[in-house]
């Protein structure tokens, strides 16, 4: 019973045997960090949107195909890494997170980077390693402080001008 822990402040599950979360994890309103390695889950479960502390929300190695919406209702996040999943695409409301500095995606089949993304403040580390993208929006001079960008093993033909991101550190 989750419900007797509400000073967790990070969670982290082997999700592979787990067939259901229990409805007390709604109660876990101090979680910061989430961590749910393995197959099975293919959508992110309706009380994670309502932890209203959470920062860093890592789903890897499961069968995600897609994020709702409601992700943009989650301000307080600051790192989200959804890796080696099956997720085709990315909601625009990502770009209401404008506390997030950490989006990495790699490992997926997704098609397009929402440019809203680049419109985030704080925006720092962005990884969409081996996934399908064919092109890069060109909102992403819009990111100005972002200084690391990672979009090998795509299939890109034309990247964008990055020569107004001027604290790009790294790119690959």
């Amino acid at each position: 019973d989750f419900g007797k822990l509400p000073s967790l402040e990070v969670l982290r599950l082997d999700i592979e045997h787990l067939s259901e979360f229990p409805s007390s994890m709604v109660d876990l309103q101090n979680l910061e960090k989430i961590i749910l390695d393995g197959p099975g889950l293919t959508e992110l479960p309706e009380w994670i949107y309502s932890l209203s502390s959470l920062q860093y929300l890592w789903i890897r190695n499961s069968d995600l195909t897609s994020i709702s919406s409601r992700i943009g209702e989650m301000l307080e996040l600051t790192d989200i890494e959804f890796t080696n999943n099956k997720i085709t695409s990315l909601p625009d409301e990502l770009g209401l997170l404008i506390n997030l500095w950490n989006l990495k995606v790699n490992n997926n089949q997704i098609t397009q980077i929402p440019p809203s993304i680049f419109s985030l403040p704080k925006l720092d580390h962005l990884s969409f390693v081996r996934n399908s993208l064919e092109s890069v929006p060109s909102e992403i001079e819009n990111a100005r402080g972002m200084r690391y960008l990672y979009l090998n093993s795509n299939k890109i033909k034309i990247v964008p001008d990055l020569s107004e991101l001027e604290s790009l550190f790294e790119a690959l």
